[in-house]
């Protein structure tokens, strides 16, 4: 059974193999199908795209742009946390996967007036804790 563009739908197929895997176990597992990552469509609060990888911005934090740079907004009264960082981090990650995408990204959250820098490399330090 092929879909409407002649591809084979393999994620019921993988599915059902691991609930024959897991059989023993299934009264103490729930299974989600095709799981939604949340209640609205993923967006980035706003990316700037860097057109020159020559030319040199002045202001502040566009000194330290990359090509593709994910802004993460948090307006007065809403103070960052980690999980800030990872939705960031996340929406970051989804856009390097796309095939189309090819260039450096940089990622930073801004809160209220003061930008925080959170580079990429953080989260290999933090996930090997």
């Amino acid at each position: 059974m092929n879909t409407q563009d002649g591809k084979l739908p393999w994620h019921p197929a993988f599915s059902a193999a691991l609930h024959i895997e897991f059989e023993d176990d299934l009264e103490h597992l729930h299974f989600h199908e095709e799981y939604p990552l949340g209640t609205q469509p993923m967006r980035m609060d706003i990316l700037i795209i860097k057109k020159d990888p020559d030319v040199h911005i002045r202001k502040n934090i566009g000194q330290i742009f990359r090509t593709y740079n994910v802004i993460e907004y948090k307006p007065p009264g809403v103070s960052l946390s980690i999980n800030h960082f990872y939705k960031a981090y996340g929406y970051a990650c989804f856009f390097q996967s796309d095939l189309l995408f090819r260039g450096n990204i940089f990622q930073s959250a801004i809160a209220g007036y003061q930008p925080i820098i959170i580079p990429a490399k953080l989260l290999a330090v933090t996930s090997s804790e």
